[in-house]
């Protein structure tokens, strides 16, 4: 993702920044490689669309958890593959946030190619706001890296159609008992 940053100096001021080594610049040849991790959620390869690490404290109506979310802009049908490595086997508990909002869209997710959950809504018509906490399901996983899959399905009639999808975070706990 891009990112471009601004600061404002009165007149006579000190630059307290040094010239950036044109070695050291990222510029739009940049390439990003995958796995990547965004907003702590490992994102194994480039989904359709653009997918970036979102700041969320400007909207007040939730707090997202270090305030930011991974960003999708997908496209219908597209995946989004998430990687969850586990060490040791267990049963272990899959837990998210997302984001809702009037143009966000309808969502399926999958775990190792298996669906887990009836689709999704994710359409809000007031503003920016955070789910509750979903509960994806306990799955016994062996050690080894296993794919979540999210995959947009389609959109609320009443949605502005951009696909959108966001992700606060992804918990995986190991059941204890």
């Amino acid at each position: 993702y891009a990112c471009t940053a601004y600061w404002y100096q009165a007149p006579g001021g000190d630059d307290p920044y040094r010239p950036v080594p044109p070695e050291e610049r990222i510029d739009y040849t940049t390439q990003l490689t995958y796995p990547m991790d965004l907003a702590g959620i490992l994102v194994l390869e480039k989904p359709a669309g653009s997918i970036e690490e979102q700041h969320m404290g400007s909207f007040r109506a939730d707090k997202w958890r270090d305030d930011y979310q991974l960003w999708w802009v997908g496209q219908l049908g597209a995946p989004l593959k998430i990687g969850i490595d586990i060490k040791t086997p267990g049963t272990y508990n899959l837990t998210t946030r997302l984001t809702k909002a009037a143009d966000y869209g309808i969502v399926r997710f999958a775990l190792n190619g298996k669906k887990i959950l009836e689709p999704i809504d994710l359409y809000h018509p007031d503003g920016v706001i955070a789910t509750k906490e979903i509960n994806l399901g306990e799955f016994k996983l062996e050690p080894g890296r296993h794919i979540l899959t999210v995959e947009i399905v389609g959109t609320n009639p009443a949605a502005i159609k951009r696909y959108m999808f966001g992700m606060d975070y992804l918990d995986v706990q190991q059941s204890l008992f």
